[in-house]
């Protein structure tokens, strides 16, 4: 597996950014945090998806980004003679993948191109980085470990601890296998016991399906009863309800009868309490016609007040107006003499104006002056740095070296030039100083002047103020001459009122004798009117009464026939009674029978249950014997595969690897060290504990016995050889490896070694990723990817 190149769009950091991978050496430099490692994060998230990355799918799109703009990367990579390209794309909440081989759509999906790429790479995501990334605490893990720690590494790098987890899974399977099989044990039933209680149940269902049958037929007897009882019940029913309709009809008309005679009596009352009234009647009615005159004359005097009080408030009004008039005419010309002012605030606002503006203009001259010279000054102080730079340079050089100019030797002519050097820094420090004075002065200047803008600045608010205050007074005069204006308009309208309504002569007190008068006759007229109404009604109560006579006569000849047609029912209720009491009885036992019925169906109903209960039991019973046998069988399995310890198939499976990983290792950690070491050492072992040897000579010796140097670049040989164990496993060449930050706080010599060591390594891979802060290696490396930030913390990446 070779890469070709790598997009990102709005991925962590970067907004976008295009590297295209060269062959050989490249070192991806950069400061810490800038995005170096997110470069091969990128990678492994575009084939595995989100278990490839190091957050939430939400931190994944580069903050700041619009969110109208999707998160995407696009590798493209051979394997082969094929070429891939993958596209993994975050559009709002959701992901989506697609993968073309030379150029044609192989999956699509974000799942369906993880599970494709995973079987042409033939390793998951552990795996591939494994594979492909070595870290500096992976090399240093590797030596300075205690051998069973080392041990642990090596087989978490190389996944064989996953056969730990296996066989933590087979001894859980088995003891809950076991737990399962005691409790079963513990909870199942005696059948014999199930089968002694299922032949208690059926004897008892015999029994009471018995007692059913009795009880049938004693109720097909009272039926039959009951059905003789109830016909003559209905008959006895049947005279009961015609005589009590009779009956109560009989009733309701008697007290018609009753009801209609004390009406006659009442209303006969009426008539001789009302012809006692009728000498009050006609003294009431001279009176009332005295009550009449007066009312029409107390009427006319009436309309004459209402005039006569109209004109009086019309006369009140105009004296009010006028009263108003006098004060609105004071306020006014008070008003317009204060109004006299606001011109003359005008005018001096005006110039308070003008003296800012002024001011101003000559700040803003000033702070030009001033900027002008602070860029005359940065310039100055450029130069200087420039001739210490130059300095520097001759004095590193001395006098017998050559002149980096002509090419000549110094000599002589080395303390002229830094005479000359100093003389021109010093004359740039001078005008620096007369620099500095200037500006301090201007600076100065403007504070003074910005003093005068603050005290102008005070005056304008006042004077605005006072304008305000004014232009206030002079709303309200206008408002007053307005109301002005109303007020003489309506004393005008109300004075031709006056003329309207003209003279009016008003006697007060013929009206106040006049309404007294009303007022003590309005008692009798009412009495008299009440009086008439009550003796209109002596002929409509006369008639009544006869109605109500003819009613009586119907009503006693209505009540003849009621009493004959009741002797013809022969009802009588001791019949009645009996007949009713022997329906009740036979009722009573009918119901006592279903009760015993109903309760033997319960009964049998309940026993038909426990029986299929008990069925169900057995065969429960049966199948928890079947199964108990299944899961001892699963048992004996189970403790074959991974028993007590280290004991069982799967333990023997884990050593077996164990013993081949080594040599294994060896091998390939040995091929890499002779090549880094240029032959010098051929051989890498690690024994059975995990302990590493280094041949010198035909003699084996620990690895703590070699220089730093060497250290490094076997243990650098032996991540290699796990690396290259990973992908022989998957079946897969990779022709790229990513070293991150190996050289951790090694001093230069060390780093030269280790990249000495790479360029022979390049046989072996055809791109080698050096991912570093450390800028010193830049020149001793083919290529330079170098991601930096910008202002706004965005990355990007420049390619050397």
């Amino acid at each position: 597996m070779k890469l070709i190149s790598l997009e990102l769009h709005n991925f962590r950091k970067f907004s976008r950014a295009e590297i295209v991978f060269p062959e050989g050496i490249t070192a991806i430099i950069g400061n810490n945090g800038a995005g170096k490692s997110t470069i091969i994060e990128a990678i492994g998230w575009v084939i595995y998806g989100s278990r490839a990355s190091r957050t939430s799918q939400e931190d994944i799109k580069r903050n700041g980004a619009d969110n109208a703009d999707d998160c995407w990367v696009r590798l493209r990579f051979s394997i082969g003679e094929d070429e891939y390209e993958v596209l993994r794309i975050i559009r709002g909440s959701s992901t989506d993948a697609q993968v073309k081989v030379n150029g044609m759509v192989a999956a699509t999906t974000s799942s369906s191109v993880t599970k494709f790429l995973e079987e042409k790479i033939g390793m998951d995501f552990d795996a591939f980085y494994t594979s492909i990334v070595a870290r500096q605490k992976e090399l240093n893990a590797l030596s300075d470990k205690r051998p069973a720690e080392r041990r642990r590494s090596m087989l978490k790098m190389l996944k064989i601890d996953a056969l730990e987890d296996v066989i933590k899974m087979v001894r859980d399977d088995r003891r809950k296998k076991e737990e399962m099989l005691k409790f079963i044990e513990s909870n199942i039933k005696d059948i014999d016991e199930l089968m002694e209680e299922m032949k208690r149940e059926e004897e008892r269902k015999e029994r009471i399906r018995g007692e059913m049958e009795e009880i049938k037929k004693m109720l097909n007897e009272k039926e039959k009863e009951f059905e003789k009882a109830k016909i003559k019940l209905e008959e006895e029913k049947k005279k009961a309800g015609e005589y009590s309709k009779l009956d109560a009809e009989k009733k309701a008309k008697n007290a018609r009868l009753m009801e209609k005679k004390r009406q006659v009596e009442r209303k006969i009352e009426d008539i001789n309490r009302l012809k006692k009234k009728l000498s009050l009647y006609s003294v009431l009615k001279n009176e009332v016609k005295e009550y009449d005159m007066i009312k029409r004359r107390l009427s006319e005097l009436e309309e004459i007040k209402d005039r006569y009080m109209e004109r009086k408030n019309v006369e009140e009004r105009i004296k009010l107006n006028e009263k108003e008039i006098l004060l609105l005419n004071k306020e006014i010309e008070e008003y317009r003499k204060k109004g006299a002012e606001l011109e003359k605030l005008m005018q001096e606002k005006a110039h308070v104006e003008s003296k800012k503006e002024k001011i101003k203009g000559e700040i803003e001259e000033i702070k030009n002056t001033i900027s002008e010279m602070m860029a005359e000054r940065k310039q100055m102080v450029r130069n200087i740095e420039e001739i210490k730079i130059k300095m520097d340079d001759i004095s590193s050089l001395g006098p017998d070296s050559n002149c980096p100019m002509c090419g000549r030797k110094l000599g002589e002519h080395y303390e002229k030039l830094m005479n000359d050097f100093k003389k021109q820094i010093g004359d740039f420090n001078e005008k620096i100083k007369i620099i500095d004075d200037k500006i301090r002065k201007s600076r100065e200047s403007v504070n003074e002047r910005e003093v005068i803008l603050k005290t102008l600045d005070k005056k304008m608010k006042e004077l605005d103020t006072a304008i305000r205050e004014l232009i206030v007074i002079s709303g309200k005069m206008q408002g007053m001459e307005k109301e002005l204006k109303k007020r003489e308009t309506e004393i005008d309208k109300l004075k031709r009122k006056i003329i309207e309504i003209g003279e009016i002569s008003f006697d007060e007190e013929e009206y106040l004798k006049l309404k007294d008068k009303v007022k003590q006759l309005e008692e009798k007229r009412v009495t008299f009117l009440k009086l008439e109404k009550e003796l209109e009604r002596i002929p409509e109560i006369e008639e009544e009464i006869e109605e109500i006579k003819k009613d009586i006569r119907d009503i006693e000849e209505e009540l003849t026939k009621i009493s004959s047609f009741m002797e013809k029912i022969d009802f009588k209720e001791e019949e009645y009674k009996e007949a009713e009491k022997r329906y009740e009885q036979l009722r009573e036992e009918m119901e006592n029978l279903k009760r015993r019925m109903l309760k033997n169906r319960t009964d049998e109903e309940y026993i038909i249950k426990e029986i299929s209960r008990i069925n169900a039991e057995i065969e429960e019973t049966e199948k928890n014997l079947k199964k108990m046998n299944e899961i001892r069988e699963e048992i004996t399995l189970l403790s074959m595969l991974a028993g007590d310890r280290d004991s069982g198939l799967l333990n023997n499976f884990k050593k077996y690897l164990i013993a081949k990983i080594g040599p294994a290792l060896s091998t390939y950690a040995s091929h890499f060290f002779s090549v880094f070491t240029n032959g010098k050492y051929n051989s890498i072992e690690i024994d059975d504990d995990y302990n590493i040897f280094i041949y010198d000579g035909g003699e084996k010796y620990p690895i703590d016995r070699f220089s730093g140097g060497e250290e490094d670049l076997a243990n650098l040989s032996l991540r290699l050889a796990i690396s290259e164990l990973i992908s022989r496993r998957a079946d897969m060449n990779f022709e790229f490896i990513a070293l991150d930050e190996i050289f951790g706080s090694q001093d230069y010599g060390r780093r030269m070694n280790v990249l000495n060591a790479l360029n022979d390594l390049k046989k072996q891979f055809s791109q080698i990723f050096l991912i570093t802060h450390i800028e010193e290696i830049k020149d001793s490396v083919e290529h330079i990817i170098k991601i930096y930030e910008d202002d706004e913390g965005i990355s990007h990446v420049a390619i050397d």
